[in-house]
């Protein structure tokens, strides 16, 4: 599967500080959610990408924050500058990459006035957070896009993303409507702390049962 993260959760140096927000050295995410982040890395196709740096602000920069998140959208920088043209011009080109690339997942970061998917900062520049998202990871969700940050539990997005999928089959073949049918099962029995080991090497075994043998573009899309 394809999938596009932000590159400072790949350990680039792209935040507004000249640092990064690297999930793997990280010490306030659990060895188990970094060891899940490593296999996601391992498994799938990475696109890295950072839409503030991608609408032309540099390294280091000075922090902005989205002042009103409904249209117009206005982002400030903690100077009073109106940046909000390279905000609306990253959420763009992260747009172009993700239907260029035919990519269903992002994995952005969590709370960023471009990337946040659940919360975001209120614009007063005081670590206070809203509930809000910010411009990337709102333009992919209206686009179809699933969009999760590092803190998100992801066999839960998952799940949604398999019960969506479980809708649509259209159930002409065996491999594409049991496939589906037993991904959710399976995710289900994990969620739920009902998990067997080998679960997830099953989940890999059913992906690549459906990529070759499901006749619906729907299963096999869940299935990559």
């Amino acid at each position: 599967m394809k999938i596009l993260i932000s590159s400072c959760l790949l350990g680039e140096d792209v935040r507004y500080d000249g640092n990064n927000s690297s999930v793997a050295f990280n010490p306030n995410i659990s060895f188990s959610l970094k060891e899940l982040f490593m296999d996601i890395l391992c498994d799938n196709e990475i696109y890295s990408f950072c839409p503030e740096v991608a609408g032309g602000l540099g390294v280091p920069r000075i922090p902005a924050e989205i002042v009103k998140n409904d249209k117009p959208f206005i982002v400030q920088n903690e100077e009073g500058k109106d940046v909000t043209i390279n905000f609306l011009l990253g959420a763009k080109k992260a747009l172009d990459v993700c239907l260029e690339e035919n990519i269903k997942v992002a994995l952005l970061k969590a709370n960023s006035p471009s990337c946040g998917n659940i919360n975001i900062y209120d614009g007063t520049f005081t670590s206070n957070l809203i509930e809000g998202q910010g411009l990337t990871a709102r333009l992919l969700k209206e686009k179809g896009i699933e969009v999760f940050n590092e803190t998100d539990c992801m066999l839960a997005k998952l799940k949604i993303i398999a019960e969506n999928y479980e809708k649509e089959t259209c159930g002409r073949c065996v491999f594409g409507f049991e496939g589906v049918t037993q991904i959710n099962m399976i995710l289900s029995d994990i969620l739920n702390k009902k998990g067997k080991v080998g679960d997830l090497d099953k989940l890999k075994q059913l992906s690549l049962q459906m990529t070759s043998h499901t006749l619906c573009d729907v299963d096999n899309v869940l299935a990559t």
